[in-house]
C-alpha cells in the first residue's frame, strides 16, 4: 500500500521559492516532495505566477504580501464598505430576545438588490465581531487587588442523619501580581459566609491587599454600577475594618476580574476534579481536603513564568500587603428596610415588631448571634430573639398601638390568667369570673365579658368593685355592661336593703 505523503500549510513566503525552483530545472514532482506542497497546489502556483508575465529578479522585488494579491486578485471580491451593513446595530439587535441573524439578514435585503447573501453576510458579521475583540492587558502591582469568585462547580457533602446529599459553593481569591490562590467551601453564598472566606484568605495570605474586586453576586455588591456603585452592608462594614476599597467589576466583563477567573479553572481542574470520588460529612472536611491540595497547586511551577505562586509571592507581593489587624473581624448581617404599615420587619421568613411610629422609615437590621437589633438614623429601637418557627412573629407588646394591644389582649388572654388577675382584686370578683366561665355559650364573647369585667374593677376602688361583683351575682343579669352601671350609679349601695328584704321574706310568720 501506498504511504500516503503528509503536507503542510502553505506560506506567503512560498511563492517566490517555487518559482525559483522551477526556474532553476526542478519538476513539479521534485519541487512538490522538497517543500511539502502538493504537486497540484504547485502547479496552479506556477501557472498563476507566469500569466503576471513578470521576471524572477522583478517578482524578488515585490513584498510576499503584494504578490500575493497580485495572484489572487481576480478571485477577491471586492468590498464596498459604503454598502456593508450596520453591523454595531445588528450586534445590539442580536442582544434582544428571539432575535436572530437569519431574521436581521432577511430585514436587510428587502429593497435592497445589492444585498449580501446569508452565508457571506454571516461571514462579514464575524469578521467585523474579530476586529472588535480587543484585549488590554492588565499590569498588576504587588499587594494591590485581591480578585474574588465562586467557582460553578460545588461539592457534594453527605448528611449522616439523614443521607441527603446538599451541594456547597466554592469559595476563590487570588492575589493579582503572584496569583497567589486561596480556595474554601462554604455553607451558602450569604453576606456572612462571603464575608468570613475572605477574612479567612486574609489570614491564609498573611496580610490585606488595596482593592477587593469581587465578583457582582449579591453578598458583595447590591448595584454594579461603574460611576456609582453600592455594596452590600456587611461587606463594606468588613472592608472598612480592614482599611481597604472595593471596585466592582462590570456586568458581563469577565477580563475585568481575568485573574479570578483563570484561579477558578485551575482549582476546578486541579482540587475538585481530585475530590470528585471522595465522600464528604461536613464542610469541615471537605476544607481539610481543600487545604492540601490548594498548598500543591500554589507551589507548582508555571510554564510561562518559570516560577510557583508561591515564590512570586514571597519575592515581593508577601512586604507589600497590608499588616492584619490584631482582632478578627466577626461579620454581622446587616440590612436596610423600609418599615411597614403592619411594623414588622421581615428577616429570613420571620417577622419581627417595631415600635409603630416608625411606619414608613428605614431602620437598620443588624443580626448578631442569636439577636436581631433595630436601629433607625443609630439609634437601637428594637430588640428581638431570633424565633426559631418559620413564619413565626416576635412582637413587643409597647410597639403595638393602644387599640392594637386591646385586640391582641383579647385574642391571646387565656381563662387561668383571668382568674389570676380576678383573685387579685377580691373572692367576689373571682366568683362571677368563674360563673361566667363555666357558663355554656360563646366563648369568645364569654371571654371578652370576664375581660371587660376585670378592666372595670381593676380601674376602681377593690372595696367598690368586690360590693359590684357581690351585687351583680344576686341578679339574674350578669353582663359587662350591667356591671358597669352597677358602679356608675352606686347600685352596690342597695346590697344591704336587699339582703334585708330577703331575711324578712324568709323569716316565718309568727300566729298571735
Amino acid at each position: 500500500m501506498r504511504k500516503r505523503t503528509s503536507y503542510r500549510k502553505v506560506k506567503m513566503s512560498d511563492f517566490k521559492k517555487i518559482y525559483k525552483n522551477y526556474i532553476d530545472g526542478y519538476s513539479l514532482r521534485e519541487i512538490s516532495s522538497q517543500m511539502s506542497i502538493p504537486k497540484s497546489t504547485v502547479c496552479d502556483y506556477i501557472s498563476r505566477i507566469s500569466c503576471l508575465g513578470l521576471s524572477y529578479e522583478e517578482i524578488s522585488l515585490i513584498n510576499e504580501s503584494d504578490l500575493y494579491n497580485l495572484v489572487f486578485s481576480n478571485e477577491k471580491r471586492e468590498i464596498h464598505h459604503d454598502k456593508l451593513p450596520d453591523f454595531k446595530q445588528i450586534h445590539n439587535e442580536l442582544g434582544n430576545k428571539y432575535v436572530t441573524l437569519a431574521l436581521l439578514h432577511e430585514e436587510y435585503s428587502t429593497n435592497n438588490p445589492e444585498a449580501y447573501c446569508y452565508s457571506h453576510f454571516c461571514k462579514l458579521y464575524e469578521d467585523w465581531k474579530k476586529s472588535k475583540r480587543i484585549s488590554m492587558r492588565q499590569s498588576h502591582i504587588p499587594g494591590e487587588k485581591l480578585f474574588i469568585d465562586y467557582a460553578g462547580a460545588k461539592i457534594d457533602v453527605v448528611d449522616k442523619k439523614t443521607g441527603q446529599v446538599k451541594q456547597k459553593p466554592l469559595y476563590v481569591c487570588c492575589l493579582g501580581y503572584s496569583g497567589l490562590i486561596y480556595a474554601e467551601a462554604s455553607e451558602s453564598m450569604n453576606s456572612l459566609n462571603f464575608c468570613k472566606s475572605t477574612v479567612n484568605s486574609f489570614y491564609y495570605f498573611g496580610g490585606v491587599p488595596k482593592v477587593l474586586v469581587p465578583d457582582n453576586l449579591k453578598s458583595g455588591v447590591i448595584t454594579a454600577d461603574f460611576y456609582n456603585p453600592r455594596f452590600n452592608m456587611v461587606f463594606e462594614e468588613m472592608a472598612n475594618y480592614y482599611d481597604c476599597n472595593i471596585v466592582s467589576a462590570r456586568v458581563r466583563k469577565p477580563k475585568d476580574k481575568a485573574k479570578a477567573e483563570s484561579s477558578v479553572s485551575v482549582i476546578q481542574r486541579w482540587i475538585v476534579a481530585r475530590l470528585r470520588k471522595e465522600i464528604f460529612y461536613s464542610v469541615e472536611e471537605v476544607n481539610t481536603a481543600i487545604r492540601k491540595l490548594l498548598e500543591l497547586v500554589n507551589d507548582k511551577i508555571m510554564k510561562h513564568v518559570g516560577k510557583s505562586r508561591r515564590e512570586l509571592y514571597y519575592s515581593l507581593e508577601k512586604s507589600a500587603l497590608k499588616p492584619l489587624t490584631k482582632e478578627r473581624f466577626c461579620p454581622r448581617l446587616t440590612e436596610r428596610q423600609k418599615v411597614p404599615k403592619d411594623y414588622h420587619i421581615h428577616y429570613n421568613k420571620r417577622y419581627y415588631s417595631v415600635p409603630y411610629k416608625y411606619i414608613n422609615e428605614y431602620v437598620t437590621l443588624i443580626v448578631s448571634g442569636q439577636f436581631l437589633s433595630i436601629y433607625h438614623n443609630n439609634n437601637l429601637i428594637a430588640n428581638h430573639l431570633l424565633v426559631a418557627s418559620v413564619m413565626g412573629k416576635s412582637t413587643i407588646k409597647e410597639h403595638m398601638p393602644m387599640a392594637h394591644q386591646c385586640m391582641d389582649e383579647f385574642d391571646s388572654i387565656t381563662y387561668h390568667a383571668l382568674m389570676a388577675r380576678a383573685e387579685k382584686i377580691g373572692l367576689h370578683t373571682l366568683e362571677i369570673i368563674k360563673y361566667l366561665i363555666d357558663k355554656k355559650g360563646n366563648m369568645v364573647y364569654c371571654k371578652r365579658q370576664c375581660l371587660g369585667i376585670i378592666k372595670v374593677a381593676e380601674l376602681t376602688e377593690p372595696e367598690i368593685a368586690e360590693k359590684a361583683a357581690e351585687y351583680l351575682m344576686e341578679i339574674p343579669d350578669k353582663r359587662y355592661s350591667v356591671y358597669k352601671n352597677i358602679i356608675k350609679n352606686r347600685s352596690y349601695l342597695q346590697l344591704k336593703k336587699r339582703k334585708l328584704v330577703t331575711q324578712l321574706i324568709a323569716q316565718p310568720y309568727i300566729i298571735i
